[in-house]
């Protein structure tokens, strides 16, 4: 990969990034496309409290920890050309990793089909790489960071007292 190339590539993820603070898309279709919508402004009666024992909220932020980890991977992987790198970090947040079902009874069940739907994109961006569709990898990833921004700003976590 040229050094030219290589720029443009880290320079679209890092709009793809600014993006995705824009866009909010929860739809289920198989589309990748994020909603090109700007995401309203939330007020603090907007976003849902959460109620979670100390080990939940541990669980989601470990789970949030790691789909964080695996885009930092995914970005990388591609801006060196590694798309192998790519596909493992797409992986290591897929559906295998999504929250047990026994800690996910105890969430709003809007909150668990966007923890099931970003996994699942995960998977899909996986698939992607792993067959060489890359023409659509950035549409992909705006669509799965899309998904975390819209919990973020519906969700929050408390800890009852």
């Amino acid at each position: 990969m040229t050094r030219g190339r290589c720029a443009k590539l880290v320079g679209g993820c890092a709009m793809l990034f600014a993006s995705a603070l824009f866009c909010s898309g929860t739809s289920d279709s198989a589309s990748v496309t994020p909603n090109p919508r700007p995401v309203q402004a939330q007020h603090s009666t907007d976003v849902q409290g959460v109620r979670v024992a100390p080990l939940e909220r541990d669980a989601i932020a470990q789970e949030m920890r790691t789909m964080l980890r695996s885009l930092s991977l995914i970005l990388q992987g591609l801006a060196v050309g590694d798309l192998e790198m790519a596909e493992k970090a797409a992986r290591a947040s897929g559906k295998a990793t999504m929250l047990q079902s026994e800690i996910a009874r105890n969430f709003p069940s809007h909150f668990v089909e966007l923890d099931t739907k970003v996994h699942t994109r995960f998977d899909q961006l996986g698939d992607a790489l792993k067959t060489g569709g890359r023409s659509d990898l950035m549409k992909r990833l705006a669509a799965l960071t899309a998904y975390c921004v819209a919990c973020h700003e519906m969700y929050r976590l408390e800890i009852p007292r």
